[in-house]
């Protein structure tokens, strides 16, 4: 295995930033599906976040992100950290249009959908090309390699979280 590998699961070269990114893993009401979504720059299916700005917390990202590419708007007390995923070996690296690489420290949450909440529409952003109710075991491919593992993570909800 390369030391740098993307998220894709395809090696890269080194990166040239680092930074700390969330990613929010929405059950349905029952736990029986997860909210997945398309990402518009490589069109693998993965779960929704994003990279912290300047003076957010890592909550306040998490929300923002969620907002932003689903619409919909969760309290910050409503998730629960499952996992940090920071190897760059386990595709922890995103290479962008630009040519930038980010290395990635990604804190990993979960959190179930109120009947509620669950019944408020959808809405893609320009970073989506598709937004989907999944079934844990039936995800729609490609589907990010990292994403799959943190899915796997928060599954088995292990006493004490997980550090990759």
């Amino acid at each position: 295995m390369t030391r740098w590998q993307e998220s894709t699961g395809r090696p890269c070269p080194a990166p040239n930033v680092t930074r700390i990114g969330t990613c929010g893993l929405l059950f349905a009401p029952d736990e029986a599906q997860v909210l997945v979504h398309q990402r518009a720059d490589n069109g693998f299916w993965g779960f929704p976040g994003g990279a912290l700005e300047h003076g957010e917390s890592v909550l306040e990202a998490l929300g923002r992100e969620i907002t932003e590419e689903t619409g919909l708007v969760i309290p910050a007390e409503a998730w629960t950290l499952t996992g940090i995923y920071s190897r760059p070996d386990q595709w922890g690296c995103n290479r962008y249009q630009d040519g930038t690489i980010i290395h990635y420290c990604c804190l990993s949450f979960r959190t179930v959908l109120s009947p509620a909440l669950f019944a408020v529409p959808l809405c893609c952003s320009v970073e989506s090309r598709a937004l989907r109710w999944a079934l844990p075991g039936d995800l729609p491919r490609p589907f990010l390699p990292g994403h799959l593992l943190r899915l796997l993570d928060t599954r088995r909800r292990p006493a004490t979280f997980p550090i990759r």
